[in-house]
């Protein structure tokens, strides 16, 4: 049900890096000082292939060249709680307070969501650790930390209202969408659509 994904693209322009707090979830074990590199310059990510129902990564426009950051501390926090290993077990993760090394920039998956959630090219300084997070295994928890975040990539109008309903508008009625067929779709999105890279290894590693 990604309906944003069927209107046309205009994608903002990045900006300028201000004054902001980051954070980043992920591996847990990692201290003060060290930097968060990209996944493609990773060598404990070396032989890994990550695959979303099947569909190869890069594919689907990641290609493991950056890092993501937030100044959302509630989202690090459940992509911390979904942490999965290169060798695709899921273990405990942690929060770290980061410090880009270059310029945040627009995440593509999230074009309206700037500063809020972002990427750099160059890494990330932890110059914090924060929470640990247990492995999370309900599916609700990082989406609904992420909901808020949900636009359409024409406009940068929200997808979901406070209730986690998707909003009734124009375009979803041109496309035979009533707000009696939105509401029965429940609230928020469902995991499985968004979340989830595979990783597999290659072999020989």
């Amino acid at each position: 049900m990604l309906f944003w994904k069927k209107l046309p693209s205009r994608k903002p322009e990045s900006q300028k890096r201000e004054a902001l707090t980051y954070y980043h979830g992920g591996v847990d074990s990692l201290s003060v000082g060290e930097i968060i590199i990209p996944r493609n310059k990773n060598l404990q990510w070396s032989g890994t292939k990550l695959t979303w129902q099947g569909v190869p990564a890069e594919e689907l426009g990641d290609h493991g060249d950056t890092v993501s950051i937030t100044t959302d501390r509630e989202v690090a926090k459940g992509y911390a709680g979904e942490y999965m290993s290169p060798r695709g077990a899921r273990v405990p993760g942690r929060v770290y307070e980061v410090k880009p090394l270059g310029e945040a920039v627009v995440d593509p998956d999230w074009l309206w969501s700037f500063p809020a959630i972002a990427r750099c090219t160059e890494g990330s300084e932890i110059v914090a650790v924060l929470d640990q997070m247990p492995v999370e295994n309900n599916p609700s928890v990082l989406v609904k930390a992420l909901v808020k975040y949900y636009a359409y990539a024409a406009t940068g109008a929200p997808v979901y209202d406070d209730q986690g309903y998707v909003i009734f508008t124009p375009e979803l009625a041109q496309l035979g969408k009533t707000e009696q067929s939105l509401k029965a779709l429940g609230k928020w999105p469902q995991k499985h659509q968004y979340l989830y890279y595979e990783p597999q290894r290659t072999p020989g590693h």
